[in-house]
Parts: structure tokens; sequence; C-alpha cells
């Protein structure tokens, strides 16, 4: 009976831990956050090990259940994947609909709304196609799915399961790799992918297509020796998520030219990556920018000469690529003085710690992920290295590759033999959650315990289709519109602005949108509803603006 008893409590501190991450921290009067139930489930499981005589412990059903997980460990992935992915996906919608989310977000559904009616990823936050930003083809294959649900549902989950994908990929390389009785150590590297706060923060910073590579890329790694063309598929995909991705391929053929001595299709493909890298930005990216006719993020080198060349009213920048090249071969002190820039040291060690060092066995497969991390970390735009971003996109996936065959010449060591994968998997999935200490489902609980608050009046009350100038956690609210504007800049005599400071009236101060209102009512303003914290703003004039916002002048700037 006390087996029985101690069984069925072991069930109960799971579920506590699963409450845990639905509601968040449990505060408690002595004891707060994940400590209590790892606690309680150490001393119940404690308890029923000095039982086991009563009752063999292999009898209980969560050991059975687990025993038959660890048999399928690709089953296992699967189905943590996915709900990883549920979960993020969650989280991500909670962070959009709380205001947490960005002008990224807007662009991107303002993109594919505008596409649907003949505009190819216009937007006018940009005046100008996003394409002019970043070339992202296979955004357009979410369109059908866009068209039956627009809004940012259909994004943000496209983005968590693409994440996602990345775990059975890790598997299915590790099933591949690995010793046939030693392939549940996989899911080590499964743990620490889906755990690794890169691909938290990347999955939930707004909506970002390159997001979209990272799962394809480990795929492509997955899959190149045994489904050459449907890894090519996953590659060409990738290749249409941002220019990153050619980088990715370029160190793929410097990998086949040297480890794999297929020294002329290597070269060959790292030839073809670099062409197509530049056809990128100097070709296509260029065509669609309207205002200065050049790749604009050269300027994210700027310590190395970067910046760009435009020829419309912005005028000259600084160099290109060709002054980033010069100064990378030419200038050791400069290019060392960008790479010991604070907090770059930090953010490799992480990452590489998140993998447990295991590329580092094999050290030809760092050409998967070397030259994208070496773009970011020579680059003086310091979001790219941060881990809260979406810059690890195209890292993430040749790291881990890279780990599953660290981590197959690791267990060919002949003191690895003796090694069980139980203690270690446990520990893997115990320390994610401990150093995370995350909870991304409390905040669906904050948003489903959400009161109506002022800036929601303020978005019931505007016109819908009409355009309007809002703050950047607002814009992805107002999306399915052509005139859509970020409160910094925007047109004169647009109809509707919003100003609020409250949730998050970034990139303004509470004082400066109180001037900014003061100014808009000099300019022809008048106050429409006052909520709170919360103004919306109509113009005087009624005169129509020009057809889909576009060419709309003079813009006005505020910041």
């Amino acid at each position: 009976m006390a087996a029985r008893a101690l069984d069925g409590l072991i069930w109960a501190w799971l579920a506590v831990l699963a409450l845990y991450l639905l509601m968040g921290r449990l505060d408690l009067p002595s004891v707060s956050g994940l400590d209590f139930p790892v606690l309680g489930l150490a001393v119940t499981l404690a308890a029923r090990f000095a039982l086991r005589r009563a009752r063999p412990l292999e009898a209980a059903a969560w050991q059975r259940a687990l025993a038959w997980l660890r048999a399928r460990p690709l089953a296992l992935t699967l189905g943590v994947s996915l709900a990883w992915a549920l979960v993020m996906w969650l989280h991500a919608l909670a962070r959009h609909y709380t205001f947490g989310s960005t002008e990224d977000l807007a662009v991107h559904l303002q993109g594919l709304w505008a596409t649907l009616r003949g505009e190819i990823y216009y937007t006018s936050l940009r005046q100008m196609s996003h394409w002019g930003e970043h070339f992202n083809p296979t955004m357009l294959l979410l369109l059908p799915f866009y068209a039956l649900a627009p809004g940012p549902g259909v994004l943000l989950l496209a983005q968590s399961l693409a994440a996602a994908a990345g775990g059975p990929a890790i598997m299915y390389l590790a099933r591949r790799k690995l010793p046939p009785d030693r392939q549940a150590f996989g899911l080590i590297l499964v743990f620490l992918y889906l755990g690794n706060p890169g691909l938290w923060g990347m999955v939930t910073f707004d909506f970002h297509p390159i997001a979209l590579a990272g799962g394809l890329w480990l795929w492509f790694f997955a899959l190149r020796e045994t489904r050459p063309r449907l890894a090519w598929l996953c590659a060409v995909l990738a290749l249409g998520c941002g220019e990153e991705s050619w980088v990715v391929l370029a160190g793929y053929g410097l990998y086949a030219a040297l480890d794999e001595r297929r020294l002329g299709s290597g070269l060959a493909l790292f030839a073809a990556a670099a062409a197509g890298f530049l056809l990128v930005v100097q070709v296509i990216v260029p065509h669609f920018n309207l205002h200065v006719g050049s790749y604009y993020y050269t300027e994210r080198f700027a310590a190395l000469g970067g910046g760009f060349a435009g020829h419309g009213e912005i005028g000259d920048q600084g160099g290109g690529l060709a002054t980033i090249a010069i100064n990378l071969i030419s200038d050791p002190a400069l290019v060392w003085q960008v790479l010991s820039m604070p907090g770059k040291g930090q953010f490799t060690l992480i990452l590489l710690a998140c993998t447990l060092f295991l590329p580092l066995l094999r050290p030809w497969s760092l050409l998967w992920f070397l030259p994208v991390l070496a773009a970011v970390l020579v680059s003086s735009y310091p979001p790219q290295w941060s881990l809260h971003q979406h810059y690890t996109a195209c890292i993430l996936p040749g790291m881990y590759a890279a780990a599953v065959l660290g981590l197959a010449r690791l267990l060919g060591w002949r003191a690895m033999n003796k090694l069980s994968p139980g203690p270690l998997i446990a520990g893997a999935g115990l320390a994610v959650l401990l150093i995370l200490d995350a909870s991304p489902l409390g905040l669906v609980w904050t948003w489903a315990q959400r009161q109506p608050q002022a800036i929601d009046r303020v978005l019931q009350a505007l016109p819908a289709e009409e355009p309007v100038a809002a703050a950047k956690s607002v814009v992805s609210h107002l999306a399915l519109r052509w005139g859509l504007y970020d409160i910094c800049g925007f047109p004169q005599r647009t109809p509707w602005v919003i100003v609020c400071d409250q949730p998050n009236p970034w990139p303004f101060t509470p004082a400066e949108n109180q001037a900014l209102v003061s100014q808009l009512e000099a300019q022809g303003y008048r106050k429409y509803l006052v909520d709170g914290p919360c103004v919306l703003l109509r113009h005087a004039s009624r005169e129509p603006m020009e057809n889909k916002g576009k060419a709309l002048t003079p813009f006005i700037y505020y910041k």
C-alpha cells in the first residue's frame, strides 16, 4: 500500500511541476520557485527506492512509461519538441497581446497582407518592399495559411515549429552517428538545444524570417548523407529566409573541401554561396531599396569601416562590403579591437557551453557555424551578440549538428563504455529548468487574466483601415492596412496618431510623449479620445492620403 501511495505521490509532484510551468514561480512561506517541487519529488523517489523490495520499482507505471520512451528516443524527441513548440507559441502570442512585440512583426504582417493585394511585401513602415532590407522569398510559402487566418498567430506558430523541428533533426542525426546501444545519449543534446537561451530569445523576440532557417539547416545536416535531395530542398528553403543562410552554405562548402576531401565540389559550393550572397546584398536588395539603393546592414560593421553608399536623400554613408573585407585582411589590430568588445567572449562561451563543448572534438565540423559566428563577432552592433534576439538562428544548427559528431567521438572512447545515459539525460533536463528558471506559460496566465486597458479601448475607437501612426509596441496590432507608421516619423496629415505611456512607450519617455502631443496639436491635430495614459489624436484635415500609402511626403521625424 505504501509503495502504491508513493507512486501516486510521484505523479502528484510531476503535476506540481507542470503547475509551476503554467503559473510561474510558486511563492511559499519558506521555499519559492522550482526548489520546492524538485525537493519533494527527490524525497518521494528516495522513499520509493527504499521500498523497492516491497514492490519492485520497475513495476511502477511511471517507470514502465519511461522505459518505453527510452527505447524510442525519436518518438520521445518528437513529442517533447511539439510540446515545446506549443508552449513557445502560446508564450509568443501572449507577449504580442500584452504589447511586448515590436515593429518587426508588423512589417511582416503588413508585408503578407499587401502581397495578397498585389504589392510584393510592401510595408509603409519602410515606405518600400521589405525586400529592400532583407530578401526572404520563403515567406511567400506562408501566404495560403496567412490568407486563411490573417494575424500574428500563423507567423508565430511557424517560427515556433521551425525552431522545434531542430530537436527531431538532432535525434535523427544521433541515431545515425551514435552506436546502436547508445543512441539515447542524443536526448541530452535535444534537451540542451530546446533549453538554449539563444533559441528561446529567437522565438520570443518578435518574428523574423531568418528564424525559420534554423530547423531547416539542422535537417540539412541530418539528411545530407541519407536523403541528399530532401536535404538540399531544406537548404534552398533556408537560403530564402535571409542572407545569413548563404554564409552557412559557404562554411559547408569549405567543410566538404577540407574534411570530406571533395575539393572540387566543395570549392565550387563555396564559390556559389559567395556569389549568391553578393547577388542578394549587391543586386536584389538594392533593387527593392527605394531610399539608398544599397544594402543597409553593412552599417552594423561600422567599426570596420562599414556603411552603405546611397544615391537617395540619405546620401553617402561610408564604405560597403569591400571596405569591410579590406580592413579584415589588412588591419589585425582593428580586428582584435572589434573582437574584444565587451560581451562577445561571454556570448561565445555560453553557446559552446550549451553544447557541452562537444563540437571541439570534431574541429572540421566547426566550419558548419564558425563563418556565421565570425560575422557576428566582427560586428559593432551589440544586439547581434545578444542571446535575447534572433541573431543565433544560423549559428545554432551547425553548432548542434557538430555536437552530435563530437558526442559520437566521445562515446567511442573506452573510458565512456560504462557511462549510463539515464542520469545524464535527467540531469540535462533538470539543469535546463534550473538554469533558465523560466516559466514561459506564466505569461500566458497573465494574458488570460488581463483586464481591458486604455490602449485596448483606443484601438477599438480607431476606424478600420485608415492610416495611423503609433508606438513600436502597438503597430503590430494595426498592420492590416496600407497606411501604418512608426510614431518616430510619419507623413504630414496622417489622419490618426496614438500616443500612449502604457504599456510600453518606447522609444519615447512619458515626458517626450507629452511634448509630442503638444507639438501635434500645433500642427493641426485635435484630441479625439483621452483615456488615462493614452491619447488618440485626429488631424483636422480630412484630405485623402495618396493611394496605398506610398511615396507620402513630406515625412515629419520626431526622434
